[in-house]
């Protein structure tokens, strides 16, 4: 169980650059593990501007305790909507398929970073 939840979290991040689909996410939350996890549309200015600052974060904590990944909600807007995401970008934090926290602090790397601090063992 431990190689297929394994094989489910890398395939979250190497997919498109930590894109990652619903279905493959709801897989690897229910095997447990926490998820740091930003809702987006390719359109929206303001998910450009934090692009590099999100790729960055996800990329550090590639081998942590946290899975940083994301869902483009212009593919998947039924899942966004039962996520409750009303604006972009909606970042949410996730302890396998509960919701711990929204993330309402800066777009940039240092304030997302601080906020997962928490979070990380």
């Amino acid at each position: 169980m431990t190689v297929v939840m394994l094989l489910v979290l890398l395939a979250i991040v190497s997919a498109s650059k930590y894109d990652t689909s619903p279905k493959r996410l709801k897989r690897a939350q229910a095997d447990g593990g926490k998820f740091f996890v930003r809702y987006y549309a390719p359109w929206c200015g303001y998910c450009q501007e934090m692009s590099h600052d999100f790729k960055k974060l996800a990329k550090e904590l590639q081998s942590s305790s946290v899975t940083v990944c994301q869902i483009d909600c212009e593919r998947y807007p039924d899942y966004c909507e039962k996520a409750g995401v009303d604006g972009f970008p909606t970042m949410k934090m996730y302890n396998g398929n509960d919701l711990l926290s929204d993330y309402n602090g800066e777009r940039k790397y240092e304030s997302m970073k601080a906020f997962l601090n928490d979070y990380l063992q």
